[in-house]
């Protein structure tokens, strides 16, 4: 969200002064530079008048008037708000008594006295400013210092108007004036201002530093404590500054404007804007100077600003750099990315079934502050976050006016809560034993209470519920992470009952993007951002990550996808250095040398045993086993190859985190490293009789999680891809008498669609749809539809007992659609992973059998509608004795079914684009088409080519001639250009031009109501 300031000073209007050239110009600047703004401040920092007369003030009012009148006339949905302080000029000496300058002789806080009287004698020669100010605003109570505000989009903007010339002479000179800060020091800006803006006229030099305390030092503390911006006016000069008190951890820019209008020469005149965005608090100056009966352009400057702090207690700068930190090495452009920066608030899935019913994730953007979730557990793996998403609630929390602590499950070491709670404070905020004592005074509703690696606290269990029970009577919320590896959440909940559970999840599709397209943000200045661009590199990098990502087979952790970004900032992506089995590789490789610090060595021997330790447990159909388990498979192990005793290796991989141990049961401390290892093993005797049947049942069993990412991760192990074409076929037995769909004019599926595809309107082009919003929504669905397949992988092995709800919904009728995804997806990350060393005609008939498996999946869908439908019709017409009944309900079913059919149809090419698109290989995909000759090989790959790269109108016109007598496969096309269309931004003449191939219209009233504009 935008708003613009257009800042006006030093007017000096005189009863006569017309200026209806300037009042144009000033217009057409406004509304060309605010164009995109719906939210306007005209601000004017003193001086309006020349002599503070009625009468002058009337021709103030008529310019302002008139000025507004015409940006409005051409931007109607602008709203401009006016904000007015006085100056020396808007002082009518004529009104002025000689008590007055009595009074102001010596002005100091023991002259002015405790009640408002000098004050109020001295505004006096102010009564006609204030006559003309009741004509924009409500005249404040107090005439010195007042705030004028408003509400944009939930965040508060306040000017804070200083009236300076309270005590205005006719000669005064700089040092001469008092601004009475202890009378309204404690009217600060509230803790939900968004942005703070002070607006006064003279300069702080004008203010006296003689007194006690030091006023002009005093004044300007106070500014830049209470507000962001300072505009101001006076010394007729434009100026801006950028001033940081490293003492009191303040930043302030001041603007101080040029005169507007001199009455000794209408050529000197000069205003500035300054346009704001609010969401990521940057901003751009221009000035303009008028010259040659126009006002031109004189300079540009972009700026960023932070925000004040008023805060009972601040925190200390050291602890706010810990806040920025991102632990690993990460920078853009010469600059360290800060934490804020790029931060995209995770998803939080809650382990108590009854938090949201079916939905049972949350965002956890709206857990601070939330009157549900007043006291939670999250649990998460290493790296996925934790200690992050505690520091975006504390400076959440912070900037929303509580007051968090931080604290480390290390900290947690005795049972005197006071003292825990003492020596957090004294890291995080400013202050002494004093402070202390008034933090702890602080309503228990505005603490909050953040606790990191609850797992490394050495209390036990007991004393460790008698702390927490003693915060919760001191703090309204409080959040405690615990490490995934430890599994200490089940001894949690079973000790605080009042505690949600949940688990920190890794990032969705959407919220990839979102995290992508901020860190592609960090090289574009935000004023210049051309969203075209901006979309398609973010697009790009989505793709790349996703490669290296797998289908979830590296968790979607922020930190591996800020990781991998920035190696392509560094180098192409290389994907036999980056495919996700080399991470593993790598992972593992870090975790016993540096964790579990083995000699290198030794490192070789570990990797080895924990191989075949994940197959003994793979074969054994165990997640876990006990002590004697374990001595016996440590027996027969060493009976084969060199390995130290079984205490020391069990300490080592524990301590490596690659094992876990819990209640005196061992097991992998992460699956994927367990699915690694297991692929690992089977890769290695991939050509042998026993590697072959192990393949084969993994196949067989696709819809088990485990089974389809150890596959994946075999194609990382070996290059020999035979296991994957002949164990493919397992796949397609259920549909082995299913003929794949073609879509070509007579075919089966062509007739079961037909009828409902020429109802569809597809021949209207809107203008109006949004590519971001389009793709926003696209990968929000995909979200939806992971989730539903994540609550379906409960199964772990084929031999495990199905829950009752589970086994029904896994039948006969929907696991070949299932087995049929996932050999979808393995074979596509075959193709992304290893596109580079495979040959292309390998890779045209991997994409081929692709295409095949698609069709055919279709084909069975339409076999099974077939079925259905006409069951039901029958059952239905035999209970239906009207005739015309029974033909109107034909009719709804026949409409029904076709629409589940043609939907079941673009489903799978859908699936097709997102498991098989390469962006590369564009070439062979229209070789694969060519071969294969159908309308259905044509459609995939231009569903696949026109989502991964751009295509011209000449290439829909293309398809188009070749599909022109198939009206099925032509809508199903307009379907696929439309989402082309939707999805990328494309100027309107080629849209244009694409419509004509097609035959189709875009939207007149859009374009006529664009064009207006």
């Amino acid at each position: 969200m935008k708003i613009g300031i257009f800042h006006l000073t030093d007017m000096h209007f005189l009863e006569n002064t017309k200026m209806p050239n300037k009042i144009i110009s000033i217009s057409k600047v406004i509304v060309n530079e605010f164009r995109d703004i719906k939210i306007a401040f005209l601000v004017i920092s003193g001086d309006i008048a020349n002599t503070g007369k009625e009468v002058e003030y009337a021709s103030a009012k008529s310019f302002i008037n008139l000025t507004i009148s015409f940006i409005k006339k051409s931007n109607k949905d602008i709203s401009i708000k006016v904000i007015l302080v006085p100056g020396n000029h808007d002082c009518n000496f004529s009104l002025e008594k000689d008590i007055r300058k009595i009074l102001l002789g010596n002005v100091e806080y023991k002259t002015i006295g405790t009640d408002n009287s000098i004050l109020e004698h001295a505004l006096m020669i102010q009564e006609d400013f204030w006559k003309f100010y009741s004509d924009y605003n409500q005249i404040p109570e107090d005439k010195v210092y007042y705030k004028v505000s408003d509400t944009i989009e939930n965040k508060k903007i306040s000017f804070h108007c200083f009236n300076t010339a309270w005590m205005s002479q006719l000669k005064e000179k700089p040092g001469s004036l008092f601004m009475p800060i202890a009378k309204f020091k404690n009217i600060k800006s509230n803790n939900d201002d968004y942005l703070n803006i002070a607006v006064f006229h003279h300069p702080l030099n004008w203010f006296n530093p003689n007194t006690e305390p030091n006023n002009k030092n005093e004044f300007q503390a106070f500014l830049e404590k209470t507000t962001s911006f300072q505009l101001i006016g006076h010394e007729h000069e434009t100026q801006f500054e950028k001033r940081e008190n490293i003492d009191n951890n303040t930043k302030s820019l001041n603007f101080s404007g040029s005169i507007f209008n001199n009455n000794r020469d209408p050529n000197i005149s000069g205003f500035q804007l300054i346009t704001i965005n609010l969401d990521e608090k940057s901003g751009n100056l221009k000035r303009f100077n008028w010259k040659e009966d126009i006002f031109l352009e004189n300079s540009s400057n972009n700026f960023s600003f932070n925000g004040v702090d008023n805060r009972q207690f601040q925190i200390k700068r050291t602890f706010d750099e810990l806040l920025k930190e991102v632990k690993a090495p990460l920078s853009k452009n010469n600059k360290k990315i800060t934490l804020s920066e790029l931060y995209i608030y995770p998803d939080l899935n809650f382990i108590d079934l009854d938090v949201t019913g079916f939905d049972d994730y949350i965002d956890s953007e709206i857990i601070i502050g939330s009157g549900k979730y007043k006291h939670i557990f999250i649990e998460g793996d290493n790296q996925s976050g934790k200690t992050s998403l505690l520091k975006m609630f504390f400076r959440t929390s912070y900037h929303n006016g509580l007051y968090p602590l931080f604290l480390n499950g290390e900290q947690i070491n005795k049972h005197d809560v006071n003292k825990i709670m003492k020596d957090s404070f004294s890291q995080i905020y400013n202050g002494h034993d004093e402070n202390f004592e008034g933090y702890k005074q602080i309503d228990k509703e505005n603490k909050v209470l953040l606790i990191d690696n609850l797992q490394v606290s050495k209390l036990n269990s007991r004393a460790l519920k008698n702390v927490i029970d003693d915060f919760s009577d001191i703090f309204d919320q409080i959040i405690i992470t615990v490490d995934k590896a430890t599994s200490l959440m089940p001894q949690l909940q079973a000790d605080f009952e009042n505690f949600y559970s949940c688990t920190l999840s890794p990032l969705g599709y959407k919220k990839i993007n979102d995290l992508i397209r901020k860190y592609h943000l960090l090289d574009i200045n935000p004023l210049l951002v051309n969203e075209a661009v901006l979309l398609q590199k973010t697009k790009n990098s989505f793709d790349q990550v996703r490669q290296v990502l797998g289908n979830n087979i590296i968790p979607a952790y922020p930190i591996f996808i800020i990781s991998i970004l920035h190696s392509l900032d560094y180098k192409p992506l290389n994907l036999n250095e980056t495919s996700h089995g080399y991470c593993y590789q790598t992972l593992i490789h870090f975790a016993l040398a540096k964790q579990a610090r083995l000699p290198n060595n030794e490192i070789d021997t570990y990797i080895n045993y924990i191989k075949e330790f994940a197959f003994y447990l793979f074969e054994s159909k165990f997640d876990e086993i006990d002590e004697n388990e374990f001595k016996s498979f440590h027996t027969k192990y060493e009976a084969s190859y060199i390995i130290s005793g079984l205490e020391k290796v069990k300490s080592k991989l524990i301590l490596s985190q690659i094992l876990k141990e819990q209640d005196g049961y061992y097991s992998f401390g992460y699956k994927y490293i367990f699915y690694f290892l297991i692929a690992k093993y089977i890769a290695e005797k991939i050509n042998t009789q026993e590697g072959e049947r192990i393949i084969r049942r993994l196949f067989q069993d696709l819809h088990i999680e485990k089974n389809a990412n150890i596959l994946v991760f075999i194609t990382h192990h070996t290059k020999d891809l035979t296991f994957i074409e002949e164990s493919l076929f397992s796949t397609l037995t259920p549909f082995e008498n299913t003929n794949p769909i073609t879509l070509e004019k007579r075919g089966e599926y062509y007739k079961l669609i037909q009828d409902i595809v020429k109802e569809i309107s597809t021949d209207i082009i809107e203008l109006n749809r949004k590519p971001e919003k389009e793709r926003e929504e696209h990968l929000a669905n995909l979200d939806q539809v992971n989730r539903i397949i994540e609550k379906k992988d409960i199964v772990e092995d084929d031999e495990h007992e199905m829950p009752k709800e589970f086994s029904e919904e896994l039948n006969k009728l929907s696991m070949p659609f299932y087995n049929s995804f996932r050999s979808l997806e393995i074979v596509g990350q075959i193709i992304r992973n290893r596109k580079g060393s495979l040959s292309k005609q390998k890779l045209s008939e991997l994409i081929t059998e692709l295409y095949n498996l698609g069709f055919r999946t279709i084909g069975f869908i339409g076999e099974v509608v077939k079925d259905v439908k006409n069951e039901l019709t029958l059952n239905l017409m035999e209970r239906i004795k009207e005739e015309d009944n029974k033909q109107d309900i034909e009719s709804k079913i026949n409409s029904f079914f076709q629409f589940i059919s043609l939907h079941a149809c673009l489903g799978i090419i859908s699936r097709l684009v997102y498991s098989a698109g390469v962006k590369e290989l564009k070439d062979i995909y229209k070789e694969v088409s060519k071969n294969m000759g159908t309308p259905a090989s044509k459609l995939v790959t231009f569903s696949i080519n026109s989502y991964y790269n751009d295509v011209s109108a000449n290439d829909i016109k293309i398809i188009a001639n070749e599909l022109k007598d198939n009206q099925v496969a032509l809508q199903i096309l307009k379907i696929k250009v439309k989402s082309f269309l939707y999805n990328n931004h494309v100027d309107f003449r080629k849209k244009q031009k694409i419509a004509e191939v097609l035959n189709m219209q875009i939207d007149p009233q859009l374009h006529q109501r664009r064009g207006s504009k």
